[in-house]
């Protein structure tokens, strides 16, 4: 309902995933955030990561708010009254017809085949930064896991841009393909880059994952609708 053009769902999908990396930037320095001498117990003088943590959660809840009210206030479904004036279709039928479509079949296989292992296995990499390459400690990996999310950012939006122009001059296909590619590199070039002392390794290594998937987050949902 924002947009029936063929291609303009992309841009919109393009846009929306800046934002996404944007905001990103936020979670990735929470931890740090966390990590400051500022919610030290006053008592021990040792650091207190859930203070810090609660504290960023509070502030990450008001930014939700604030981003809520503004879509429902400020954004308008230009095609609302085309679409409520379309014949009703009942539940059950409907997902019949969505299971009979074999390309959104295989559409939905990749997103599942590629968020539940990222879901899963994604949280795991602060662990191994944390306790396999600096030995348990967490402020220099929230460090380095700050940093890792501006080059997620960077990276992320030069995602955005060529799998943008591949769908636009060699089209959708072509241009999954391309950001699938690059995310098996990416996520398999975890292997050699976690190494004990060399967060700049991790830092780029999560910059080539923001490459891939948000690649990725244009050019699947722009072909589903």
């Amino acid at each position: 309902e924002l947009t029936p053009n063929y291609h303009e769902r992309t841009t919109v999908m393009a846009f929306r995933a800046v934002i996404q990396k944007i905001s990103g930037v936020y979670m990735g320095f929470a931890w740090w955030f966390a990590n400051l001498p500022l919610f030290n117990d006053v008592a021990t003088g040792k650091p207190d990561v859930l203070r810090g943590v609660q504290w960023a959660a509070a502030l990450a809840g008001l930014l939700m708010i604030v981003a809520g009210f503004a879509n429902f206030f400020c954004v308008k479904e230009r095609y609302y009254a085309k679409a409520a004036l379309q014949p009703k279709t009942h539940f059950w039928a409907t997902l019949g017809q969505t299971f009979q479509s074999r390309p959104f079949i295989v559409l939905l296989a990749i997103g599942v085949v590629y968020v539940v292992p990222t879901t899963m296995l994604g949280g795991l990499s602060q662990f191994v930064g944390t306790y396999y390459a600096f030995h348990g400690d967490q402020a220099i990996m929230s460090y380095y896991y700050a940093w890792g999310s501006v080059g997620y950012l960077v990276c992320g939006i030069m995602g955005v841009l060529s799998a943008g122009w591949i769908a636009r001059h060699h089209g959708k296909r072509k241009a999954l393909l391309f950001t699938l590619g690059t995310g098996i590199f990416a996520f398999g070039s975890s292997w050699w880059m976690y190494r004990p002392g060399n967060g700049w390794l991790i830092v780029l290594n999560t910059a080539l994952t923001g490459f891939s998937s948000t690649g990725l987050w244009v050019v699947l949902p722009s072909m589903c609708v």
